[in-house]
């Protein structure tokens, strides 16, 4: 772990309520909800893409785990899972995280958005832009969890260009 405000805060903390080889879950200090717990590697990593796969795919059971026993502990009527990826998407800190929110009925929080009107046109620009962008998922020849590469979909330089050009 680095010197990350969370991390320190993982590695010595009465909020801590989950650890493993891989991750550290706690209880946020000033929480959403009582009961919103954050979620993150121990391998700091500053946005979801910079996690290793085998990580990645962990830290999403876990967050079901947290939120089945958000349900279970603390009678939740449902929860969020909520990644802010970069700072510019609300992170207050460079660290990939997942916070997993409890939710009651008339709880107050709001994720609700006004829609944007797009056109079909732009619709069918953005989709065939982003069509070229998004790798072929599921033609590596490793499972998901033996590979720890993030760039096995597509080795050549550009992605790995690409890539640093997006961390914070």
């Amino acid at each position: 772990m680095t010197d990350c405000a969370y991390c320190k805060v993982a590695k010595d903390s009465s909020r801590a309520i989950y650890e493993d080889d891989l991750c550290y879950a706690m209880l946020v200090s000033k929480p959403a909800n009582p009961g919103h717990v954050v979620l993150l590697p121990k391998e700091h990593a500053p946005i979801l893409e910079a996690v290793p796969k085998k990580t990645l795919a962990h830290l999403w059971v876990v967050a079901n785990k947290l939120s089945v026993s958000l349900f279970d502990g603390l009678q939740a009527q449902g929860s969020n899972v909520v990644v802010h990826n970069g700072v510019v998407a609300g992170q207050s800190h460079a660290h990939a995280l997942m916070h997993i929110l409890p939710r009651t009925q008339g709880d107050g929080l709001d994720f609700q958005w006004a829609p944007k009107q797009v056109s079909p046109e732009q619709l069918t620009a953005i989709a065939n832009q982003l069509s070229q962008e998004i790798p072929v998922v599921g033609t590596t020849s490793a499972a998901p969890e033996e590979s720890n590469s993030t760039d096995d979909v597509d080795s050549g330089e550009d992605y790995l260009t690409r890539a640093v050009s997006r961390l914070p």
